[in-house]
């Protein structure tokens, strides 16, 4: 960054698209503050997002329940995010997603029913927060293997291709 500038944190994008964009459950499920994806991108990826709601069920013993006359169907964001941001929130990244996930209610006290996704974009790397302080920074060799999976789909290389993978099937992922 040059002098003068300074970035944004990942918590303060959070807040403007949940103010503007009604990020969240119930609204929209694709944060992407600066707007730096390419509206086709965008497509798929809210598709992919809201198609996940059907694809995986409820697995807590006690419900999914959100109250409040929210969804009870899982949930996936996803936020686009980089370094510089995740730098400026002052905490760890696995915070900042903790945090997120439970302020955007996709989970509650006895169950978490949804995922959170952080996209670092200038590193081209994926995190996951599923609560329960299940925070997972996919490595180089993880986002390979996506690759390679999506590249078996007929998919091209490129992240937004495994990040298409990994939603299109995160129930056999995660189960």
């Amino acid at each position: 960054m040059s002098e003068g500038e300074f970035a944004t944190s990942i918590l303060d994008d959070y807040a403007k698209c949940k103010k503007s964009d009604n990020f969240g459950i119930g609204g929209s499920v694709l944060c992407d503050a600066e707007g730096t994806l390419k509206p086709g991108t965008k497509n798929q990826l809210n598709k992919l997002l809201d198609d996940l709601q059907s694809k995986v069920t409820c697995n807590c013993d006690n419900g999914c329940s959100r109250g409040n006359d929210l969804t009870s169907d899982f949930v996936g964001l996803l936020i686009v995010s980089n370094t510089n941001k995740t730098k400026a929130a002052l905490r760890p990244l696995s915070e900042s997603a903790q945090f997120i996930y439970e302020d955007s209610l996709l989970g509650n006290e006895t169950c978490d029913n949804g995922l959170l996704i952080v996209y670092l974009e200038d590193q081209q790397k994926l995190a996951t927060y599923r609560g329960g302080g299940n925070f997972l920074l996919l490595t180089d060799n993880d986002v390979n293997k996506l690759h390679k999976a999506s590249n078996i789909q007929q998919f091209s290389e490129t992240d937004q291709a495994a990040l298409r993978y990994l939603l299109t099937h995160y129930d056999t992922i995660y189960s």
